[in-house]
């Protein structure tokens, strides 16, 4: 039996393989993929999606049903960058490894590899210059601007302003032809195609996906959304991102301290932006964290009893996971928990299965309300609050219904003898009084073991 989770394996050509296709995401590959094709200019599209939404695997997904079907594509994790001094440095090393992999040290990937150290030198030295200005608190431009240079930073500093003010046009022309080169590059990279008259297809885009951006540091996070503006939009090569709308607009508040500027501002960045997810329906089976649990019970690869056990917990956690939407990552700490504690008292987990449910939850996103529980202080006014009960059940019917009879009965202490009287079996059946079973299940069941992190 697994209790934990590696990560979903993506090979680079797997595309959406069923077994990994959770969520049926394919068709919205598809259309991505018609939707970039049809583009006659550069598009930067976002793809967006809380985190733990399951971002990371779809983008791989699609990458690699891009390549089997002849596009171009580079998948870089933004995240494992944000060191790079320079955002450009960054990118461009990923477009030249991916023409060095498909086409070796020819010609061409020579002359981009120049191109694109000349466009670096550009940066760097307009960097130094960046530098300078700020040494002099930005007081002064032009002429004046020169003289304080000279003053502040002495002759070598005066030979590298020269330097610039006189490379102007010769900047111009490195960028052209590094744009140029990139221009060229879906051509030389995409597989020629024929039609049904024989007539070369259009050449398809190369497909530059970046992966994680939301979680850099803000300012490389920024730079990279500037730099692919700048110097990378050109014809045939579109850019993907998988971000958190919201949290990159919190990067642009953080550096630029435009407050509610923010999303006009990334909206000179991002040509598109699609939701990975439309709201979910209200059938618990067919929602994304339905399917999931699904997917990690499955992965558990045990049929026995305290698989039996397992299932009636995940069955409630089902539940709260709808009403809250907790992400997929949130999921996979909550299943752990659960598999664990099946596994140790399969009996008493089956006998308090909405307990064990509601306790597993409550660990993961309020600890604090977990140590209330762990003590015996728990009332029932903070479980109604953090379950957001509408009203108290007048039966057991239902899974609902269950779970909240469940939680009333071991700490409402306000419940008539009538309802008590109902669910006596249930409780009896756990061998404590009924204040008593969820701190004997947090503190017995549930925290018997410490889990690494």
């Amino acid at each position: 039996m697994h209790f934990f989770f590696p990560p979903l394996e993506i090979g680079e050509n797997d595309g959406f393989a069923q077994d990994k296709d959770i969520f049926g995401r394919e068709a919205v590959g598809i259309g991505l993929t018609n939707l970039l094709s049809a583009s006659t200019d550069p598009l930067v599209l976002a793809v967006n999606g809380q985190w733990g939404s399951g971002k990371t695997v779809f983008l791989k997904m699609w990458a690699g049903a891009l390549r089997n079907s002849g596009y171009p594509v580079v998948h870089f994790d933004a995240f494992e960058h944000d060191y790079v001094g320079d955002a450009f440095t960054a990118i461009a090393g990923e477009i030249l490894a991916l023409v060095k992999k498909e086409k070796g040290e020819d010609a061409f990937s020579t002359g981009l590899m120049e191109a694109t150290k000349k466009v670096g030198k550009v940066l760097l030295r307009a960097g130094m210059i960046y530098a300078v200005k700020a040494g002099t608190l930005n007081l002064v431009d032009g002429k004046d601007f020169a003289d304080a240079v000279k003053d502040a930073a002495g002759d070598a500093t005066d030979k590298l302003l020269e330097d610039v003010l006189t490379s102007r046009e010769k900047d111009r022309v490195t960028m052209q032809a590094f744009r140029e080169a990139l221009g060229k590059l879906p051509g030389l990279l995409g597989k020629e195609e024929l039609d049904e008259q024989g007539n070369p297809k259009p050449t398809k885009p190369l497909i530059f996906i970046i992966d994680e951006l939301d979680r850099c540091r803000p300012t490389f996070a920024l730079e990279v959304l500037e730099r692919i503006k700048h110097f990378f939009s050109v014809q045939n090569v579109h850019f993907v991102l998988g971000v958190n709308i919201a949290q990159l607009e919190n990067s642009i508040k953080a550096k630029y301290g435009l407050g509610d500027g923010a999303k006009t501002y990334l909206q000179k960045f991002i040509s598109l932006t699609v939701e990975l997810d439309v709201q979910p329906g209200k059938d618990r089976y067919t929602d994304n964290s339905s399917k999931y649990i699904r997917h990690l019970m499955g992965k558990m690869d045990d049929k026995g009893a305290e698989y039996h056990a397992l299932e009636k917990v995940c069955n409630e956690v089902n539940l709260i996971a709808l009403k809250k939407r907790l992400s997929l990552r949130t999921l996979e700490r909550i299943m752990s928990l659960v598999a664990i504690t099946a596994a140790y008292n399969k009996n008493a987990t089956e006998q308090v299965f909405p307990v064990t449910a509601g306790l597993c939850i409550m660990k993961v996103l309020e600890p604090e309300l977990y140590r209330k529980a762990k003590s015996g202080r728990l009332t029932y006014s903070d479980v109604t609050a953090f379950f957001e009960f509408s009203a108290s059940p007048t039966d057991g019917s239902g899974d609902w219904n269950l779970f909240m009879n469940a939680w009333r009965y071991c700490l409402d202490e306000t419940a008539d003898g009538d309802f008590l009287a109902k669910c006596s079996s249930w409780g009896n059946g756990f061998g404590a009084d009924r204040n008593k079973i969820v701190s004997i299940t947090a503190n017995e069941l549930i925290d018997r073991f410490v889990m690494g992190n």
